[in-house]
C-alpha cells in the first residue's frame, strides 16, 4: 500500500523526492468520503491535511449569519487544510465533499516534520496558501463592500424621508 501511497502524493507534490514521498506516504492514511461530507469545519481547531486524491471539494467562507461565500473547488491532485496547520489557529473555511471523495490524511505534527525536512513541500505548500489567504480576504472585502452599499443606500431613503417628513411639518 505504501507504493500506492507514494504514487498518489507524487500527483499532489511532484517535485518531491523520494525518500520524502515515503515518510510522508508512511504517516498518512487513505480515506473514502461520500459526497457531503465535512472535512474542516471554520472556526474550530483541527489538526488534519487533506491531500486530494480523487473527487472534488468545496471551500467554502462564512460572511455572517446567512451568507457563505464559494472561495474555491479544488480536485484531485490538490490539498486542503494547510492554513490552519501552518499558522496554528481555527480553520479559516469550511471544508466540504461535493461527490465521492478520497483523501490521503495527515495528522499536524507529521506535516509541520515534513515541511521542515522537505523543501519541495514547504514551497508548493507556501505557494498554495498564499493565493488562498488572499482569496479569502477578497471575498471579505467584496462582502463589506456589498453590505456598505446596502447600508448606505438604507441611510439615504432614510435621509429623504425624514427631510420629506420635516417638510411636510414645517
Amino acid at each position: 500500500m505504501s507504493t500506492d501511497k507514494i504514487e498518489l502524493l507524487r500527483r499532489v507534490f511532484p517535485d518531491m523526492e523520494e525518500p520524502d514521498l515515503a515518510r510522508l506516504a508512511e504517516v498518512s492514511t487513505l480515506r473514502e468520503y461520500p459526497a457531503d461530507t465535512i472535512l474542516c469545519h471554520e472556526g474550530q481547531v483541527e489538526h488534519t491535511f487533506y491531500a486530494i486524491v480523487s473527487g472534488q471539494v468545496e471551500v467554502v467562507k462564512k460572511l455572517d449569519e446567512e451568507t457563505w461565500e464559494i472561495i474555491n473547488r479544488p480536485g484531485a491532485g490538490s490539498f486542503v487544510g494547510e492554513i490552519a496547520l501552518v499558522q496554528e489557529s481555527p480553520r479559516t473555511a469550511t471544508v466540504r465533499t461535493i461527490e465521492p471523495t478520497t483523501v490521503l490524511e495527515i495528522e499536524r505534527a507529521d506535516f509541520i516534520n515534513m515541511l521542515h525536512t522537505s523543501a519541495p513541500m514547504a514551497v508548493r505548500v507556501v505557494l498554495q496558501m498564499l493565493p488562498r489567504l488572499r482569496d479569502i480576504d477578497q471575498a471579505t472585502i467584496d462582502y463589506l463592500r456589498r453590505k456598505n452599499a446596502v447600508l448606505s443606500q438604507a441611510y439615504e431613503d432614510l435621509r429623504q424621508k425624514y427631510e420629506a417628513l420635516q417638510a411636510t411639518r414645517g
